[in-house]
C-alpha cells in the first residue's frame, strides 16, 4: 500500500507588504506573492476583500479598491495559511534612486544632531532596498518598513528625508519612501534592457557591455591557460631547484554594476513593479558626465 502526501507551499507575500507599510492612496492596490499553482487567495484590508488564484507558476495577484489616506489598518492574506500585516498607512508612496547623491545620509548632513532629534514622524516611513546586481528581472528583494523617528531617520537619504518631510507637512499624509539607490552607478543600470533596445542611441550601452564582456572572457580564458603552464613550470623549477617563473596576473574583473545595462532595474526596481506609487525622484548624473547629449534622452 503507497501512500501519495503532496507539499503544500505557503501562501507568501513579496517584499513591500511588510508591518508598517504604505500603501499609494487613489489608485487600485495591487497585492502579490506566490502559492501552489491553482491555490485560491483571500485578501482583506480594512473592509475590503479580494481574490486571487495562483497560476500555473505560483504566481498570484489580487487588486483592492482605492482608498483614502489614513489607517492603521492590518491586511490578512489567506490560503492553506495565513499572513497577518500591521500596522498599515493609506497615502503617498515615492520611489528615491540614484547614486551617491541620493544615498547620502542624513546623518552626514548639516546640522545633523538636530535634524535627526527632531525626526519624530510617525507617519512618514522608510524602506531600504537591499543592493543587488541581476542579468535578469528579479521577483523579489529584500527589506522592511521603518517609521521615521530619531533613531531611524539619520541613516536614511537625506533627499528622501527632506522631500518627505517637506510633503507630509504640506499634504498631511503618510508618506512612504522607498530608497533605492547605489552609488557610482550609471543611469543604464537602472534601466530596463527594453527600453535600451527600443531607442537606437542607447545601444551603444549595451554593445559596449557585450564587447566588454566578451574581451575578459578571452583574457580569462587565457589567463586559465597560462595558470596551467605555470603550475607545470614551476613543479619542474622546483625539481631542478631553480626559482619558480613569475605568477601570470588574472585580467582586470569587471564591474558590473558600473557597466552592465539593466542590472539594476533587474535587481532593485523589477522587483517592486506594480507596487502602488506617486512618484519617482531621481538624483544621479556624474556617472554620465562624459556623454551629456545621450543623457538628454537617457
Amino acid at each position: 500500500m503507497f501512500c501519495v502526501v503532496s507539499a503544500l507551499a505557503d501562501v507568501t507575500l513579496r517584499t513591500p507588504f511588510k508591518n508598517h507599510a504604505v500603501f499609494q492612496r487613489g489608485i487600485k492596490i495591487p497585492v502579490w506573492g506566490t502559492a501552489d499553482p491553482g491555490e485560491k487567495v483571500l485578501v482583506e484590508l480594512g473592509k475590503q476583500k479580494a481574490n486571487a488564484v495562483a497560476d500555473a507558476a505560483g504566481k498570484w495577484m489580487a487588486r483592492l479598491d482605492p482608498m483614502e489616506a489614513g489607517g492603521p489598518f492590518e491586511m490578512t492574506v489567506k490560503g492553506s495559511n495565513e499572513i497577518t500585516v500591521t500596522d498599515i498607512l493609506i497615502g503617498d508612496v515615492w520611489i528615491c534612486s540614484g547614486q551617491s547623491n541620493m544615498e547620502f545620509q542624513v546623518n552626514s548632513g548639516l546640522n545633523a544632531r538636530q535634524e535627526v532629534a527632531e525626526a519624530d514622524y510617525p507617519e512618514i516611513r522608510f524602506l531600504a532596498v537591499t543592493k543587488k546586481v541581476a542579468d535578469e528581472p528579479q521577483e523579489s528583494t529584500w527589506g522592511s518598513w521603518t517609521l521615521c523617528s530619531p533613531k531611524s531617520a539619520g541613516g536614511f537619504s537625506a533627499v528622501g528625508y527632506f522631500f518627505g518631510r517637506e510633503l507630509y507637512r504640506e499634504l498631511k499624509v503618510p508618506i512612504g519612501l522607498i530608497n533605492s539607490s547605489w552609488g557610482g552607478t550609471p543611469i543604464e543600470a537602472w534601466m530596463s534592457r527594453e527600453v535600451l533596445e527600443s531607442e537606437p542611441s542607447f545601444k551603444v550601452f549595451i554593445t559596449r557591455w557585450e564587447r566588454a564582456k566578451e574581451s575578459y572572457d578571452r583574457q580569462r580564458q587565457r589567463y586559465e591557460e597560462q595558470l596551467a603552464e605555470w603550475d607545470i613550470l614551476s613543479e619542474s623549477a622546483a625539481l631542478a631547484g631553480e626559482p619558480a617563473p613569475k605568477r601570470p596576473k588574472p585580467p582586470v574583473a569587471l564591474n558590473e554594476f558600473l557597466m552592465k545595462p539593466a542590472c539594476l532595474f533587474n535587481g532593485m526596481i523589477y522587483p517592486l513593479i506594480p507596487f502602488g506609487i506617486k512618484g519617482a525622484i531621481w538624483y544621479q548624473g556624474e556617472s554620465n558626465a562624459g556623454e551629456a547629449r545621450k543623457y538628454q534622452k537617457l
